[in-house]
């Protein structure tokens, strides 16, 4: 019951304008409840040598506020040993209160990059990822940054 009614409150401050949220609802709590971070099962980074070598990136956005949220676009670039260039993804996607969505991302990697990941001794300990996301939000637009997050291990595929 309880559940319910806060509920069918959250429900009512969304009809209310956003200028009047924005003094209880900053964009530093929109941040706060918005997590990025990449995907726990299978292979959530994949980095492909070969002849069209490319990295294949898989991460999870959840929204655990009480208003929707909108990714407008997400950069994403990995760190091993020395900075990749960063990935866009530039799709628009919705989310509701609560709820969690999954991103794949595709980007091209060089040869030189491709050699260069080749070089660094296995369990590397400078791999890490960052994200940054712009957001929409009837609120406030807000950017979320993930810093760097280590402790990611790749999935090596035709890197010799």
């Amino acid at each position: 019951m309880e559940g319910v009614v806060i509920s069918s409150v959250w429900r009512l401050l969304g009809w209310l304008p956003g200028f009047l949220l924005r003094r209880k609802f900053s964009t530093g709590w929109l941040r706060e409840h918005t997590n990025i971070d990449v995907r726990a099962r299978h292979d959530p980074i994949t980095i492909y040598g070969g002849e069209l070598p490319h990295i294949d990136i898989c991460l999870t956005l959840t929204n655990n506020g009480h208003f929707e949220i909108e990714l407008d676009r997400l950069m994403f670039e990995l760190l091993y040993g020395a900075a990749t260039p960063s990935f866009p993804y530039l799709q628009r996607l919705l989310l509701l209160p609560g709820e969690t969505k999954e991103v794949y991302i595709r980007g091209t990697l060089t040869e030189a990059q491709v050699k260069h990941i080749a070089k660094q001794p296995k369990g590397n300990s400078y791999i890490s990822f960052q994200v940054k996301a712009e957001f929409n939000c009837k609120i406030a637009n807000f950017t979320v940054d993930t810093g760097q997050l280590t402790g990611i291990n790749p999935r090596l595929v035709n890197i010799i």
